[in-house]
């Protein structure tokens, strides 16, 4: 019989002095619903749609204690989590689930996944990196 099971590893990361807890795996429902969320978003611009698409990807990321801590820090006018690292987190947390983002990563030279960075089936998650900061702005 083939096994099928995984073995989770526990994944973490820390930003200054807090520690944040991942989950150990993503179903492969809320990856799917994500992915429509994503693709659902048709301008660039629209900021809302980027924003909750950000806090999703987060929500079902971070285990709840971490994704608090983590909102509460994204406001933080002086501790904050800034949108850089907020994309580095996710970007860095999709590698950690096996998952290629769709665009290279900045450290990427020749812009090339490795053949063992995760599976072909995945190269249509989307490049949470694209949400910008200009993206979230709520200046008109």
């Amino acid at each position: 019989m083939k096994d099928f099971s995984r073995d989770r590893k526990q994944i973490q990361f820390k930003i200054d002095e807090d520690v944040f807890h991942c989950r150990s795996a993503l179903a492969a429902d809320v990856l799917l619903d994500f992915t429509e969320k994503f693709n659902g978003i048709k301008d660039e611009d629209d900021a809302s749609q980027s924003r909750a698409v950000l806090v999703d990807v987060l929500k079902e990321v971070l285990q709840p204690e971490s994704f608090e801590q983590f909102r509460k820090r994204m406001a933080d006018r002086d501790n904050p989590i800034d949108m850089p690292q907020a994309n580095d987190v996710i970007e860095w947390a999709f590698s950690e689930y096996g998952l290629r983002p769709t665009q290279p990563s900045n450290g990427s030279p020749n812009g090339q996944p490795s053949p063992e960075s995760g599976m072909n089936s995945m190269e249509s998650v989307p490049a949470v990196v694209s949400i910008s900061v200009d993206s979230l702005s709520t200046d008109s």
